[in-house]
C-alpha cells in the first residue's frame, strides 16, 4: 500500500503544475496550506499539553502541580479542543474553497482536488488529520 504522504505529494505536485501562473489559485493554495500548518501545529501544542500535565499530575511533590486540579487540566483541555475546533473548521473549509476553484478553472484537475477521501467519507469537513500532517509534511520537504 502506497503511504499517504507520497499520494499527498504525488497529488500536490499535478496540482502546482496545473495551477502554476494561476495568482488567485496559488493565494487560496497558500490559504489551504497555512491552515493547515496551524491545525497541525496546534495538534502538537494539544499533545504536549497533555503529556506535560499528565506528568505533573503524577508528580505532586511539584508545587505547581499542587495548584494544578484536575478542574484546571479539564478547563484547559477544554480550551484546547474549542481552538482546534475552530483551526479544523478553517482548514476544512479552506480545502473546499480551493477544491471547488480548482474543479471549476481546471476541468483537467484530479478527482477530488487537492484531498482524495476514503469513499466512506463523503463529506471534506471529514478531513483527516494525518492528512492535513501529510500535506504539510509534503510541503516542508
Amino acid at each position: 500500500m502506497e503511504d499517504e504522504s507520497v499520494k499527498v505529494r504525488q497529488r500536490y505536485d499535478t496540482i502546482i503544475s496545473l495551477i502554476d501562473g494561476d495568482s488567485t489559485s496559488l493565494e487560496l493554495l497558500k490559504e489551504l496550506i497555512d491552515s493547515a500548518k496551524r491545525y497541525v501545529g496546534h495538534l502538537g501544542k494539544i499533545q504536549k499539553q497533555r503529556d506535560d500535565s499528565k506528568k505533573r499530575l503524577m508528580d505532586r511533590e511539584d508545587s505547581f502541580s499542587l495548584r494544578f486540579t484536575d478542574e484546571n487540566f479539564s478547563n484547559m483541555m477544554f480550551q484546547l479542543d474549542s481552538t482546534r475546533s475552530i483551526y479544523h473548521e478553517t482548514l476544512a473549509s479552506n480545502l473546499i474553497i480551493f477544491n471547488r476553484y480548482l474543479c471549476k478553472n481546471y476541468p483537467s484537475a484530479p478527482v477530488g482536488g487537492m484531498c482524495l477521501l476514503p469513499n466512506e467519507v463523503k463529506e471534506l469537513r471529514y478531513v483527516s488529520a494525518e492528512w492535513a500532517k501529510s500535506l504539510v509534511t509534503c510541503i516542508e520537504k
